[in-house]
């Protein structure tokens, strides 16, 4: 037949096109598929990040969600202007551009394309996006400068705030040591639910080698490319040590004697005092004090020939009330020394023996 009859090389052409089709749809080289998709990062706050997303054979509506709410299917993503779909149809390119990132991305994201006809939809894996945040530079509450007593308690606390994740605090020694004794780390949520505080006590008891010791407490977190540091110094008061020496190991009469009393302290010795015709040429923290030979300092008492005796002695005190030291009677044949004031808990003698 012509003209407008059935012609059957066109039902046949049909129904070969319609069985291609039919096929292609069943093949799976011709569905939809990732060529490359989202996976687990990490951004710090204020930086740029890029979320991969590439699809092969596209023939739905691609949209990335975050936290399973929809962002949108243009490129130019207008509800979020921090957000846009970079790439080229072409390619099958939809990459999620993210500046910069702030707390609110730290969320899921996802990467899905709808089906068309007997072309099923697609979804990416979940990708969790972890916005770091860097902490506060760390505060030492006490101060830059703690001061304290030999023997007493001490504890330094170092705060490093806003951090995220939390501040990994560490105490420094005088020698740059890392402390690893005497240490309490504690956390704490802030409102926003995002950031968190840190809190690290380090406990002790002080003792004189403490003494203008500086311990350092740095904070640190993956936010930072090095750590923050502060540093407070200690200064410990305790009780002075006395020391009494002599110019000479013996004296014959007559001879000139010269004694030195030194106080080791903190704080030192401030001022000394004499009695009687002994003079004292030095003040704090060293005593030196020189007898005359025409003072008879160094003499033969009649009834005991092998003591001397000195009648005056000198006496050491410090100024401020709470912590003094004494330098007791220069007796015979020996000079004894104590340590006086309420936190002097130590008492030591020295003995000088005065020969013929």
């Amino acid at each position: 037949m012509r003209g407008g009859g059935w012609q059957p090389g066109w039902c046949w052409r049909l129904a070969w096109w319609s069985l291609l089709l039919f096929c292609e749809a069943a093949d799976p080289r011709f569905e939809q598929r990732f060529a490359n998709e989202p996976s687990p990062q990490t951004a710090v706050i204020g930086s740029t990040v890029v979320l991969p997303c590439r699809i092969i054979n596209k023939v739905g509506v691609l949209q990335w969600t975050r936290d399973d709410f929809g962002l949108g299917n243009e490129r130019e993503l207008y509800a979020f202007k921090r957000y846009r779909m970079i790439g080229s149809d072409e390619e099958g390119d939809y990459s999620l551009r993210i500046s910069p990132v702030t707390l609110e991305d730290d969320s899921y994201f996802q990467c899905q394309v709808t089906g068309w006809k007997d072309v099923p939809g697609v979804r990416s894996q979940t990708a969790k996006l972890t916005v770091y945040v860097p902490p506060e530079r760390p505060e030492i509450t006490q101060g830059s400068v703690v001061t304290t007593t030999a023997g007493a308690a001490v504890q330094l606390e170092c705060v490093s705030r806003g951090g995220k994740p939390a501040a990994e605090i560490q105490w420094l020694d005088g020698s740059g040591r890392v402390v690893t004794e005497g240490i309490q780390y504690e956390t704490e949520m802030m409102k926003d639910g995002h950031r968190m505080n840190a809190k690290s006590t380090l406990s002790f008891l002080a003792s004189r080698e403490h003494h203008n010791t500086v311990f350092t407490c740095t904070a640190s977190n993956p936010a930072l490319h090095q750590a923050f540091r502060t540093q407070v110094r200690l200064e410990v008061s305790y009780p002075p040590e006395v020391t009494i020496t002599h110019d000479q190991d013996g004296y014959r009469e007559g001879e000139t004697a010269t004694l030195t009393c030194a106080a080791s302290g903190n704080p030192p010795a401030l001022s000394y005092r004499y009695t009687g015709s002994l003079q004292v040429s030095q003040f704090s923290p060293k005593g030196i004090l020189t007898a005359a030979p025409h003072q008879n300092v160094v003499r033969r008492r009649h009834d005991e020939e092998s003591h001397t005796h000195l009648a005056d002695f000198p006496r050491i005190l410090s100024s401020p009330p709470w912590l003094g030291s004494s330098c007791g009677h220069y007796g015979v044949p020996r000079l004894p020394s104590r340590l006086a004031g309420p936190q002097a808990e130590i008492s030591r003698r020295y003995e000088m023996q005065a020969e013929d």
